[in-house]
C-alpha cells in the first residue's frame, strides 16, 4: 500500500508499506542513491514472514517521490524526512520496537540521523554505508559542483556510479538498468553533502546511542569497507561489524541475500527479547 506525506522541502513524499498483524516489531528501509523502496519488495516480504511489518519511502527526488531528480536544496531535508518516517512509525508500532535498516547513501543518511538527532528507537542495521567512497569522484566534476551548490544548488550532473557493481547478480543489474523509476542524477548540493558528510563520519569518534550493526560487502566496489571498519572502531556502545567477504555493493541483492537477511533477523532478534 503506498501513500504521500510532505517532504521539509516542497514536495510530496511516497511511502511504501507492508504490514502484518500483530508484528513483533516494525522495520523501516532507507534506500541509496538514485534507486527507489519498490526495489526493496522482496526484503519488506522476508521480514513480514517474519511478523515484522515494514515501512519504506523514496527520498525526495527518487522514485514516486517529487522534486527533480537527484537534487535536495539541503541535506538536512534528508535528515528531517526519515525523522518524519520515524515518528509516523513509532506512533503506528505504539510501543513495539522500531528498527531502521539503510542501505548505501540511505545508510549515510541515517547514520547522521542518529548521531545528530539521537531517536529512541530500539536499534539500526546499515549495508554498504556510505563513509568512503571506493571510487575518487571526477575532480572537475567536484569543483563544479562546489562551485554551483550555493548559487545553484539544483544542478546536476551523472552520480559517476558503475551499476555493474552493484551486485553479482546480473539478472539484478539488468533489472536495475531497465527500471524506469532509477535515475543517475545528482545534484551539487546533493553530491557535495554526500562528500562532507562521509568525512564528518569518517572523523567521528564517540557512542552510540542504540544498538548498531554495521554490515559491508568485502569486494564493495562503490562504498569502500574500510570506511564501516574503521568508524566500528571510533564508535563504542553494542556496535557489531559485519563485513561480507566476496560480496558486492547490495547486499540484500546477492545470491548469498538469504545468508544476509537471516544474519539480520537474528541481530533484530536478540535486541527485541
Amino acid at each position: 500500500m503506498g501513500n504521500n506525506i510532505s517532504s521539509a522541502e516542497n514536495g510530496k513524499l511516497y511511502v511504501q508499506e507492508w504490514l502484518v498483524q500483530n508484528p513483533k516489531a516494525w522495520l523501516i528501509l532507507v534506500h541509496g542513491l538514485g534507486e527507489h523502496i519498490g526495489r526493496y519488495q522482496h526484503v519488506a516480504e522476508y521480514f513480514n514472514e517474519q511478523q515484522y511489518s515494514v515501512i519504506g519511502y523514496d527520498h525526495i527526488g527518487h522514485g514516486r517521490s517529487e522534486g527533480k531528480r537527484g537534487v535536495v536544496m539541503k541535506y538536512d531535508t534528508l535528515l528531517d524526512d526519515l525523522n518524519s518516517i520515524v515518528e509516523l512509525t513509532k506512533l503506528k508500532a505504539n510501543q513495539i520496537p522500531v528498527f531502521i535498516y539503510a542501505h548505501s547513501l540511505g545508510g549515510n543518511i541515517a547514520l547522521n540521523y542518529l548521531l545528530k538527532r539521537k531517536p529512541k528507537i530500539a536499534g539500526m542495521i546499515t549495508s554498504g554505508a556510505a563513509i568512503k567512497l571506493s571510487f575518487e569522484p571526477n575532480p572537475f566534476v567536484v569543483a563544479l559542483g562546489k562551485i554551483t551548490r550555493s548559487i545553484y544548488p539544483s544542478f546536476s550532473q551523472n552520480n559517476q556510479l558503475d551499476v555493474n557493481h552493484i551486485s553479482r547478480n546480473k539478472a539484478v543489474v539488468e533489472a536495475y538498468k531497465k527500471d524506469n523509476l532509477v535515475h543517475d542524477k545528482i545534484g551539487a548540493e546533493l553530491g557535495i553533502s554526500i562528500l562532507e558528510t562521509c568525512k564528518w563520519l569518517q572523523n567521528y569518534k564517540g557512542a552510540s546511542p542504540i544498538p548498531l550493526l554495521l554490515m559491508h560487502g568485502g569486494d564493495d566496489k562503490l562504498t569502500h569497507p574500510s570506511g564501516t571498519e574503521a568508524f566500528s572502531k571510533q564508535i563504542s556502545g553494542d556496535v557489531t561489524l559485519k563485513i561480507w567477504h566476496r560480496l558486492y555493493h547490495e547486499l540484500h541483492n546477492e545470491p548469498e541475500q538469504n545468508e544476509v537477511l537471516d544474519y539480520v533477523m537474528m541481530w533484530m532478534k536478540e535486541r527485541v527479547g
